[in-house]
């Protein structure tokens, strides 16, 4: 009985400790951008940062964008793009380029980690929708 009950409580982990490794499974995050890792909001100033490689953009136009640690590194994101203004649509605007270490999510609109190495910093492409759509803020 004890050999079967170890099987099922370690059976029952296993998806678990896997489903963020990969940047899988991160669709029900895409909204609020709520990661379910279970781990406490973090209360102190980020050690993480986000730069841009231009200062506007035009529809269609690719822009280069940094995500960077002072500190120890990471291994999970989730990155998109909305209007900065709250009262219009908050809808995820443009695309991202896929580059090592990364994979789309919630349908082409959000950049995510693809396996768990420790990363100090990444660059990548976000790609400005097609039309207009005025300020954008990264989340």
């Amino acid at each position: 009985m004890s050999l079967l009950y170890r099987l099922v409580f370690t059976s029952a982990l296993i998806p678990c400790s896997m489903c963020y490794s990969n940047g899988l499974n991160v669709d029900r995050s895409c909204t609020d951008l709520i990661p379910f890792h279970g781990v406490s909001t973090q209360r102190s100033a980020s050690p993480y940062s986000v730069t841009f490689h231009a200062m506007s953009f035009k529809p269609g136009q690719g822009i280069a964008v940094t995500l960077k640690s002072s500190s120890a590194g990471f291994t999970g994101f989730m990155i998109q793009a909305k209007r900065s203004d709250a009262s219009q649509s908050q809808e995820m605007l443009g695309t991202f380029s896929v580059v090592s270490n990364t994979r789309l999510a919630c349908s082409g609109k959000a950049l995510v980690h693809s396996n768990d190495i420790v990363k100090s910093s990444l660059t990548f492409n976000w790609i400005a929708p097609d039309t207009p759509v005025g300020n954008i803020h990264f989340r």
